[in-house]
Protein backbone atom coordinates (compact mmCIF):
# COMPACT_ATOMS: atom_id res chain seq x y z
CA UNK A 1 0.00 0.00 0.00
CA UNK A 2 3.09 2.41 0.41
CA UNK A 3 4.09 1.94 -3.40
CA UNK A 4 1.04 4.13 -4.38
CA UNK A 5 -0.83 0.65 -6.25
CA UNK A 6 -3.71 1.58 -5.27
CA UNK A 7 -5.89 1.19 -8.40
CA UNK A 8 -3.98 -1.97 -8.93
CA UNK A 9 -4.40 -3.29 -5.60
CA UNK A 10 -8.10 -2.59 -5.86
CA UNK A 11 -8.75 -4.26 -9.28
CA UNK A 12 -6.38 -7.37 -8.13
CA UNK A 13 -8.18 -8.04 -5.19
CA UNK A 14 -11.96 -7.13 -6.84
CA UNK A 15 -11.13 -9.95 -8.98
CA UNK A 16 -9.47 -12.01 -6.73
CA UNK A 17 -12.74 -11.84 -4.14
CA UNK A 18 -15.22 -12.57 -7.64
CA UNK A 19 -13.64 -15.88 -7.68
CA UNK A 20 -13.49 -17.00 -3.96
CA UNK A 21 -17.01 -16.13 -2.76
CA UNK A 22 -17.80 -16.45 1.18
CA UNK A 23 -14.20 -15.17 2.08
CA UNK A 24 -14.23 -11.73 3.97
CA UNK A 25 -10.52 -10.98 3.47
CA UNK A 26 -10.26 -10.85 -0.34
CA UNK A 27 -13.38 -8.35 -0.74
CA UNK A 28 -11.86 -6.35 2.62
CA UNK A 29 -8.77 -5.60 1.56
CA UNK A 30 -10.24 -4.47 -2.41
CA UNK A 31 -12.18 -2.16 -0.29
CA UNK A 32 -9.11 -1.34 1.88
CA UNK A 33 -7.42 -0.17 -1.55
CA UNK A 34 -11.33 1.28 -2.65
CA UNK A 35 -11.28 3.70 0.08
CA UNK A 36 -7.98 5.12 -1.35
CA UNK A 37 -8.80 5.92 -4.81
CA UNK A 38 -10.53 9.56 -4.99
CA UNK A 39 -14.43 9.75 -5.03
CA UNK A 40 -14.45 5.82 -3.91
CA UNK A 41 -15.15 6.05 -0.63
CA UNK A 42 -19.09 5.46 0.02
CA UNK A 43 -18.47 1.87 -2.56
CA UNK A 44 -15.60 1.40 -0.48
CA UNK A 45 -17.00 1.47 2.79
CA UNK A 46 -20.25 -0.81 1.23
CA UNK A 47 -17.63 -3.68 0.19
CA UNK A 48 -16.11 -3.41 3.63
CA UNK A 49 -19.24 -3.80 5.82
CA UNK A 50 -20.16 -6.86 3.92
CA UNK A 51 -16.62 -8.34 4.27
CA UNK A 52 -17.05 -7.99 8.02
CA UNK A 53 -20.29 -9.64 7.19
CA UNK A 54 -18.52 -12.76 6.16
CA UNK A 55 -16.09 -12.89 8.85
CA UNK A 56 -15.02 -10.67 11.79
CA UNK A 57 -10.96 -10.71 11.99
CA UNK A 58 -8.57 -9.17 9.24
CA UNK A 59 -12.05 -7.73 7.91
CA UNK A 60 -13.01 -5.94 10.65
CA UNK A 61 -9.41 -4.69 10.95
CA UNK A 62 -9.33 -3.29 7.68
CA UNK A 63 -12.59 -2.14 7.65
CA UNK A 64 -11.32 0.10 10.87
CA UNK A 65 -7.87 1.40 9.57
CA UNK A 66 -10.13 2.17 6.44
CA UNK A 67 -12.39 3.96 7.73
CA UNK A 68 -10.10 5.69 10.58
CA UNK A 69 -8.05 7.13 7.63
CA UNK A 70 -10.82 8.58 5.74
CA UNK A 71 -11.72 12.50 6.30
CA UNK A 72 -15.81 11.83 5.67
CA UNK A 73 -15.89 9.34 8.57
CA UNK A 74 -13.36 10.56 11.13
CA UNK A 75 -15.82 12.98 12.60
CA UNK A 76 -19.24 10.12 12.26
CA UNK A 77 -17.38 7.24 12.98
CA UNK A 78 -14.90 8.15 16.21
CA UNK A 79 -14.83 4.24 17.46
CA UNK A 80 -12.71 3.06 14.23
CA UNK A 81 -9.51 4.76 16.07
CA UNK A 82 -9.82 1.52 18.57
CA UNK A 83 -9.18 -0.46 15.77
CA UNK A 84 -5.74 0.43 14.86
CA UNK A 85 -4.13 -2.21 17.09
CA UNK A 86 -2.53 -5.62 16.04
CA UNK A 87 -5.37 -7.85 14.82
CA UNK A 88 -4.75 -10.45 17.84
CA UNK A 89 -5.69 -7.44 20.45
CA UNK A 90 -8.59 -7.28 17.70
CA UNK A 91 -9.48 -10.45 17.87
CA UNK A 92 -9.82 -10.15 21.62
CA UNK A 93 -11.92 -7.05 21.71
CA UNK A 94 -14.45 -8.79 19.33
CA UNK A 95 -14.30 -11.75 22.05
CA UNK A 96 -15.57 -9.74 24.92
Amino acid sequence: MTTGLDREGFEFFSASSARAQGDGLLPALAGTFQSRLEGQAEAAIAKLDAATSLDLGLPRYFRGISLARLPECAATRPWAGRFLGSPGALMASSAA
